[in-house]
C-alpha cells in the first residue's frame, strides 16, 4: 500500500518551507520542464497526455503545463490535504484534472498505452518497495511505445561512502529551520530522511525496474546530494 507520509508537519505550507533547506529544489523542478519540453517537440499530435504521480502543492504540475501548450494533465495524490492545496492554485483549469487516490489505483484505472508521458517528483522514493515495483510495472503499461518517464527524486548512489556524504549534506541543511525558530520542522524532515533510508530508491534499483519493464535510454542527471532526475523511454 502507498503510505501517507505528508499529512503532518511536512505537508501543505511546511513543504514549501522545506525549500529553505534545498536551494536546488526549484532548479530541478525547472529542469523537468526542459526535459519534457524537448521531448514534446518531437510529437506531432494536437494533444499530449501526461500523468503526474504525486500532485503535492502543484509546483511540478505548473512546470508540466508550461512545457508545451498541447499538454493535458491528470494528476493524483493520496493526501487530501495536498490535493486541496493544489486545487486552490491558479493552474486549476481545463487542461488539468486532479484526483485524490493512490498511485497504483490511479495508474490501473488508465487505458493501456494511452499517455505520452508519466512525470513525478519526490514521490516514488516514499513508496514501500513491493508497492513501488507494482507502480513501475503499471507506468510501463499506461505509456505509449516511445513514451517518456521522468522522475525527479531521491536516487541513492550505490557507493556507500558517496551516499553517506550526500545523506549528511541533506541532514546538515535542515539546521536552517533551527535558525528560523522551527526545530519542529527540522525534526520532522530528519525523521522523514531516516525513514527513507529503510526503503531507499537507488540508481541501480531504478535502472533494474525500468529495464525489467521495457524501458531504454535510462539516464540520471542534475544530481544535487541525494536528488537526481531519472529519464527513460518505453521501448516500441
Amino acid at each position: 500500500m502507498e503510505s501517507k507520509r505528508f499529512s503532518g508537519v511536512t505537508g501543505g505550507d511546511m513543504y514549501d518551507l522545506f525549500k529553505l533547506s534545498a536551494p536546488h529544489y526549484d532548479v530541478m523542478e525547472d529542469q523537468i520542464g526542459v526535459i519534457l519540453g524537448k521531448y514534446c517537440q518531437n510529437l506531432t499530435s494536437d494533444e499530449i497526455n501526461v500523468l503526474e504521480l504525486g500532485t503535492g502543492t502543484g509546483q511540478t504540475l505548473d512546470v508540466i503545463l508550461s512545457s508545451d501548450p498541447r499538454i493535458r494533465v491528470v494528476s493524483c495524490d493520496n493526501e487530501s490535504q495536498m490535493v486541496e492545496v493544489a486545487k486552490a492554485s491558479p493552474h486549476t483549469h481545463v487542461r488539468v484534472i486532479i484526483t485524490c487516490e493512490d498511485a497504483l489505483s490511479f495508474l490501473k484505472s488508465r487505458m493501456p498505452e494511452s499517455v505520452d508521458a508519466v512525470v513525478t517528483a519526490f514521490t516514488i522514493h516514499n513508496l514501500e518497495i513491493p508497492y513501488r515495483e507494482q507502480v513501475f510495472e503499471a507506468i510501463s503499461k499506461v505509456l505509449k511505445p516511445g513514451g517518456i518517464f521522468i522522475n525527479c527524486d531521491k536516487h541513492a548512489l550505490t557507493d556507500y561512502d558517496a551516499h553517506q556524504k550526500n545523506f549528511l549534506a541533506h541532514m546538515t541543511s535542515l539546521k536552517v529551520f533551527d535558525e528560523i525558530g522551527r526545530p519542529d520542522v527540522r525534526e520532522a524532515w530528519e525523521n522523514h530522511y531516516i525513514d527513507d533510508e529503510k526503503i531507499e530508491l537507488t540508481e541501480d534499483s531504478a535502472r533494474f525496474l525500468l529495464t525489467a519493464n521495457g524501458f531504454d535510454n535510462i539516464e540520471f542527471s542534475d544530481r544535487h546530494w541525494l536528488d537526481a532526475i531519472c529519464t527513460a523511454i518505453k521501448l516500441n
